[in-house]
């Protein structure tokens, strides 16, 4: 945590953007005995135009698992969303296990607020139903990008993850909702992972040679030699516009093998 702030407060000092809303959760998520697995990560976002972009993630456990659905609801009431910090906290405690919470740093247009957890288990229903908190947002769509790109469930060797992003302080609910589903858990190899997320690319009328572009300047292997390539697909939900994000991994550990079995996957249809 103490290298984490370090981090955090030279790249404020060089690229020119205040801490102060970092300062209000600090001490939340940053305890002096925290209890589980990390304690600060720094994101990087480069655009086109303009300088980098920042986001930082907490761990909701910091001072317990018990305790995350309190810390949601202190978090969100400092940073000014008082008016959804309950409904937030009682949908992630209802819904799931608590993940992150993320703020955005820097010179972001809207300054959001993320709550991130995970449902232990679950199939395309439980993110659904988890989306109905945001209005404006159909169930239905969510459910069908699942399926698309990862099958009806449950899933049980790696959980679908939900996301609420809050912008506006005035509002009782979320502004968005996210689903990340970690495909590379529910393919033989990232051949399928490619399919999968081609297929559901499609759907929206992107092109998918920005897919392959990126996959190609990643890695130069068969993407049937491996999985875990394409680590997750995820749609954002607005009531206004959606957006699908392919993740990377740059393996630079090692190559997962393809696997022969595909745990608890049913190919969506």
């Amino acid at each position: 945590m103490a290298v984490g702030r370090r981090v955090l407060r030279g790249l404020a000092e060089r690229y020119g953007f205040d801490l102060r809303r970092f300062a209000l959760v600090e001490y939340l998520f940053l305890p002096d005995r925290p209890q589980r697995t990390f304690g600060l990560w720094c994101a990087v976002v480069l655009t086109a135009h303009g300088g980098p972009l920042f986001k930082v993630y907490f761990d909701l456990g910091a001072q317990g698992v018990g305790r995350a659905p309190e810390l949601v609801e202190e978090g969100l009431a400092r940073l000014g969303f008082r008016r959804a910090c309950r409904l937030v906290g009682d949908a992630m405690a209802d819904e799931g296990r608590p993940m992150y919470f993320a703020l955005d740093l820097g010179q972001w247009s809207r300054l959001r607020v993320k709550v991130y957890f995970a449902h232990g288990g679950g199939g395309p229903e439980d993110a659904a139903r988890a989306a109905d908190a945001v209005p404006g947002i159909v169930g239905g769509a969510v459910e069908e990008f699942c399926r698309t790109v990862a099958g009806a469930g449950p899933f049980t060797a790696r959980p679908l993850v939900s996301c609420y992003s809050l912008v506006d302080t005035g509002r009782e609910r979320p502004g968005g909702y996210t689903v990340h589903v970690p495909v590379r858990d529910y393919v033989e190899h990232d051949g399928q992972a490619r399919a999968r997320a081609v297929a559901a690319m499609r759907r929206q009328g992107h092109d998918p040679a920005v897919l392959d572009r990126a996959l190609a300047a990643v890695t130069g292997r068969r993407l049937d030699a491996g999985v875990g390539l394409i680590s997750y697909l995820s749609q954002v939900f607005t009531p206004h516009a959606q957006r699908l994000t392919a993740y990377l991994s740059a393996e630079a550990n090692r190559v997962r093998p393809p696997r022969t079995r595909v745990p608890d996957a049913v190919p969506g249809r």
